[in-house]
């Protein structure tokens, strides 16, 4: 079994720079997983600074900041985000946990079965990502809770009764 650093110099210069694509990704994801802030709308009235709307949750920003869970809304649209999104996240965890394999394991080195599933995880995890953010922004302005698109200058404070996106 290799070390970490000899095995990252063993590997060609293709594999070095998908792995450092692969950790900068990884970052990104736990970040676009975690996050309140896919779409923040300004909101100065009654002290509300900010509504953070994102995959699992919408948050006022004020001094006692409130939020508002978003899973298992019922909305078809926000579930079909949430899905795809968990797809992309999990790909990609796992597709750098095969890389890091592929990289650092002899048995896994220059294993073409190796490589080729590492590859389709991590295409699979783009895919996965691209259309939850699709999905996602395509029902913004669905959002029962907004006016429409050309009336709107700002959004009221998002509550329970008011985060569903209609099917």
């Amino acid at each position: 079994m290799m070390g970490v650093v000899s095995g990252f110099l063993g590997v060609s210069n293709y594999v070095k720079v998908a792995a450092l694509v692969v950790m900068v990704a990884q970052i990104l994801n736990w970040i676009a997983y975690c996050t309140s802030s896919w779409w923040v709308v300004t909101t100065p009235a009654a002290g509300v600074l900010y509504t953070h709307y994102g995959l699992w949750r919408a948050c006022n920003s004020g001094f006692l900041p409130k939020c508002a869970v978003l899973d298992g809304t019922g909305s078809d649209n926000m579930a079909a985000a949430q899905t795809f999104a968990n797809f992309g996240f999990v790909s990609l965890n796992l597709g750098c946990l095969l890389l890091g394999l592929y990289v650092m394991l002899d048995t896994c080195r220059g294993n073409r079965e190796a490589g080729l599933g590492t590859g389709v995880t991590l295409l699979t995890s783009g895919v996965g990502w691209l259309i939850a953010v699709c999905v996602f922004a395509g029902s913004i302005n669905q959002c029962v809770c907004l006016p429409a698109p050309s009336t709107r200058t700002t959004a009221p404070a998002p509550t329970a009764s008011r985060l569903a996106w209609p099917s």
